[in-house]
């Protein structure tokens, strides 16, 4: 889910919003809000009988919990690069744009 949503929202979210910051921190945001929604349904369908996400006793040793962890982080890291990259993006074509009108005066 969240790898759906990096993918699908932060190069938009460079492309289209005018300030680094801003789309870093939205996005940032919108990654934590379906992350913590994520774990919070799982956890919702575990406790009301389903075997699908757990199983019936989680018992994570710590590899699966540090592997979780590394993969949410590179997860995170891959969209806060999109972001920057529909940023770099954007400031390219407008600069092409800017550059390539020449207005002179007789």
């Amino acid at each position: 889910m969240n790898l759906i949503v990096s993918i699908l929202i932060a190069f938009p979210l460079g492309f289209f919003v005018p300030s680094r910051l801003a789309a870093q921190v939205s996005y940032a945001a919108l990654y934590l809000f379906f992350y913590v929604s994520t774990g919070v349904i799982l956890l919702i369908e575990w406790t009301a009988g389903s075997k699908e996400a757990f199983g019936p006793f989680p018992g994570g040793d710590d590899g699966q919990v540090l592997s979780f962890v590394l993969i949410s982080a590179v997860v995170f890291g891959l969209g806060a690069l999109l972001v920057h990259a529909g940023s770099v993006v954007r400031r390219r074509r407008a600069s092409r744009h800017a550059a390539g009108v020449d207005v002179a005066v007789a």
